[in-house]
């Protein structure tokens, strides 16, 4: 999926709507880089009832992602630890940019622990992150301009192994 562009696009009612792994052998294994995500709106329009993940955006490894210019709103889980992430970008991706998006943790309906944005964070098993391993959640990102609004459980931002980031006018 390397070089793939996703615009203006409604993605309603799932847990992931934009998920992206590795894919091949653990020593060949390859991940999505070069990729653009804008001016789309995601969201959910009551919580998941599931013990799967559950995060708008949930990307594993890979180079190059930018968020920009998204709204997105209302990831939630209702069983297990019941953490949602709206976005992150993690499993040893580097240089990834959230930039200009509008993030609502709480827009149309509550409960459950929902993070906003995040480098690093969500766990990855070391084999399946990119290079083989998860020394660094996320390597040389920036995460600017985004409004991140109604997170009453957690957090915001959100940085775990998060090596060189940069994060202002948040």
């Amino acid at each position: 999926a390397d070089h793939l562009h996703i615009r203006k696009t409604r993605m309603v009612n799932f847990n992931a709507a934009i998920k992206a792994n590795g894919y091949g052998p653990q020593n060949d294994r390859r991940f999505a880089d070069d990729v653009v995500i804008e001016d789309s709106f995601l969201y959910n329009t009551e919580p998941r009832n599931t013990r799967n993940p559950v995060t708008a955006i949930d990307v594993v490894g890979g180079k190059n992602w930018v968020l920009r210019n998204n709204v997105i709103a209302d990831y939630a889980l209702l069983q297990g630890d019941q953490v949602s992430y709206h976005a992150f970008l993690k499993g040893n991706s580097s240089h990834g940019v959230m930039e200009r998006n509008l993030v609502l943790c709480e827009w149309r309906h509550h409960g459950g622990i929902r993070i906003g944005l995040s480098f690093g964070g969500g766990g990855t098993g070391g084999d399946y992150c990119d290079g083989g391993g998860c020394d660094q959640g996320h390597q040389g990102g920036t995460m600017r301009n985004n409004i991140i609004a109604n997170c009453p459980a957690d957090i915001a931002i959100y940085v775990n192994k998060g090596a060189d980031s940069r994060i202002y006018n948040n």
